[in-house]
């Protein structure tokens, strides 16, 4: 997530989000690739609907900030109009695979010190 936000052109949200993982209860790193990316190639292969997807992301911030800080967060997101959609297609490749990215994350990391 950390190299996905660092190319995020909307420095508000980018900041956001950064706040966001430096108080997250755990922090899942480049040692758990092995567990990580089966799961990832699973989500990426079937799809997600979308508000099955929203419903996993709120009991994931609830669980791990609470109610009032999960509903900061979406707050915060929400503040600014951001195209997530052309963002994305700008930065990344249509058909950049979960390993590719992996990859790409991984060095970003590696390389800011994370």
């Amino acid at each position: 997530m950390d190299y996905e936000n660092s190319r995020n052109p909307n420095a508000s949200r980018r900041d956001t989000i950064s706040d966001f993982f430096e108080n997250a209860v755990e922090h899942i790193g480049s040692d758990k690739n092995d567990e990580i990316l089966p799961i990832a190639k699973k989500i990426q292969a079937t799809g997600v609907k979308t508000a099955k997807l929203m419903s996993r992301g709120m009991e994931c911030l609830v669980k791990n900030m609470g109610i009032v800080d999960a509903e900061y967060f979406i707050a915060a997101i929400q503040r600014e109009r951001f195209d997530y959609t052309k963002w994305h297609q700008e930065y990344f490749a249509e058909d950049e695979t979960v390993e590719s990215f992996l990859q790409k994350a991984v060095a970003y990391a590696k390389n800011n010190g994370k």
